[in-house]
């Protein structure tokens, strides 16, 4: 049985790839600098829970012993937390090289490369970190989840508008969908892919996706457009975000966040 160490494995995606892997009967590790409450949703009662800083090193050996696959879905957007992305990485590859870890598995960002964007920059130096790896390494680089264009409509909810960046165009995917494939290419016999990029099933500007939206939240007020300057925004104006010919998603922004809002609900006691 293949055993697989998800670093980032109780956060969004990594909760999803550690279900992923068990419904596959993989033998599941997970490491994360802070421990997971026992009643956590995102908590998978079999797979292996383990705390290790991969930033400044501590457990990180325990963590990579005996493991064939290490999946990095780890984070870190804002101050001292990017150090995550870049020391994290090197810390990773060379521990998983000397714990004769035979894949490495990265999700990064589809055309991370092509922006001048702090964070898209640190994503950038990560995937030099693996691709330099003494382990053969892979990047999956998906386009953004549904969860980020839906976190712009649900700020403005209190205010009763609903904001959408000017001009812009996704092809969001669902978290689930990233992480099937991100553990087809753990999983793989086959050599690492390199680079592969995936996205959702559609493309939609933020204003259809406002419309979807105001349908399944019933919000009402009106649908303000904002600017978003600087390289990101001409990023997602210009579609450099998008991957029209790898749109391996299933479930629609629609499907989902019909899904996020029935999951909402107050149960209703029918007795």
């Amino acid at each position: 049985m293949t055993r697989v160490l998800v670093a980032g494995g109780t956060g969004l995606v990594g909760s999803a790839v550690v279900a992923e892997c068990l419904a596959r009967t993989a033998d599941v590790r997970v490491v994360s600098r802070h421990s997971l409450p026992p009643d956590s949703p995102r908590r998978h009662l079999a797979a292996q829970y383990l705390q290790a800083d991969v930033t400044g090193g501590e457990g990180l050996n325990t963590a990579l012993a005996d493991v064939d696959v290490v999946i990095d879905v780890l984070d870190g957007k804002l101050g001292s937390a990017r150090r995550t992305l870049t020391t994290g990485a090197q810390n990773l590859a060379a521990g998983a090289a000397a714990a004769g870890v035979r894949r490495l598995v990265l999700l990064s960002i589809v055309n991370v490369d092509e922006v001048e964007f702090s964070y898209y920059q640190a994503k950038t130096a990560q995937e030099t970190i693996y691709r330099e790896s003494r382990v053969p390494a892979a990047t999956v680089r998906s386009t953004q989840f549904h969860e980020f264009v839906t976190a712009f409509f649900d700020a403005g909810r209190k205010l009763r508008v609903t904001p959408r960046i000017r001009g812009a165009k996704f092809q969001t995917i669902a978290v689930a969908d990233v992480a099937r494939v991100l553990v087809d290419t753990a999983l793989s016999e086959a050599e690492p892919p390199g680079i592969r990029n995936i996205g959702g099933p559609e493309v939609l500007g933020m204003d259809a996706m406002a419309r979807i939206y105001r349908q399944f939240t019933g919000v009402r007020g009106p649908v303000v457009p904002v600017p978003l300057p600087g390289p990101l925004g001409k990023f997602f104006r210009s579609g450099g975000n998008l991957t029209r010919k790898n749109a391996v998603g299933k479930i629609t922004y629609a499907q989902w966040l019909e899904a996020r809002e029935a999951e909402s609900l107050p149960a209703v006691d029918l007795r």
